[in-house]
């Protein structure tokens, strides 16, 4: 591996760590410092898709109790089965959307420019909504009914609409 190769993967595992679990996007940055740093291609995108799976496992190991009671006691009745079928009803629609519409998706909303514009508008939308929503009716996961859930599922290829992916305008359908 050269010292290129070394820098850009420093520099985008820095970002990702920064940025994943923060509410911003982590991915448009990622796409914005692939581009400007030009680690793109298959080599750039192997190492994001990398580094994004370990900040998924990262998250599966912090949560792994809460992930194991929830497989073990959702076959009974009980709130595990209701969260447990929430998940699913929040998962079908973008699923569905996702695999119909993800080559369409790619193409049209991963550019630069796209990405730029989506953080610009996004946080600007993030800004009024805060400002100007009705407090939360819902309160914690457990309250959340089977409408929410599915209204959650909805909203989510809204998500990679943006790529702002973790707080904003396509997050109000659960508020």
């Amino acid at each position: 591996m050269d010292v290129t190769s070394l820098r850009s993967a420093l520099l985008t595992g820095i970002v990702e760590g920064l940025t994943e679990f923060l509410p911003i996007s982590s991915t448009g940055h990622l796409i914005l410092l692939g581009e400007l740093i030009g680690f793109q291609g298959p080599p750039g995108k192997v190492f994001e898709i990398s580094i994004q799976l370990g900040a998924i496992l990262a998250v599966i190991v912090v949560f792994w109790p809460k992930l194991w009671n929830l497989m073990l006691q959702a076959w009974r009745p009980g709130p595990e089965r209701f969260y447990a079928l929430n998940i699913v009803l929040a998962f079908l629609p973008a699923a569905v959307i996702g695999a119909t519409l993800h080559g369409r998706m790619t193409r049209l909303l991963f550019s630069p420019y796209v990405v730029c514009a989506a953080l610009i508008i996004g946080g600007i939308a993030i800004i009024i909504i805060e400002r100007w929503r009705p407090d939360p009716t819902i309160k914690s996961v457990p309250e959340i009914g089977w409408l929410a859930a599915l209204l959650v599922g909805f909203g989510q290829p809204r998500r990679v609409q943006q790529p702002h992916h973790h707080l904003g305008p396509a997050d109000t359908p659960r508020r």
